[in-house]
């Protein structure tokens, strides 16, 4: 769980092993951005 939002564990494992330099990378950012910037809205 990030903040009170649920991430699946095959998400959750896919985040942690994107490298940086991964086309995925910036996708997994910005999905963590909406979780935290929708609980401080």
């Amino acid at each position: 769980m990030i903040i009170s939002e649920f991430i699946c564990e095959d998400c959750e494992t896919e985040m942690v092993k994107t490298d940086v330099n991964d086309v995925k990378y910036p996708f997994f950012i910005h999905q963590m951005k909406q979780i935290i910037y929708k609980k401080d809205a």
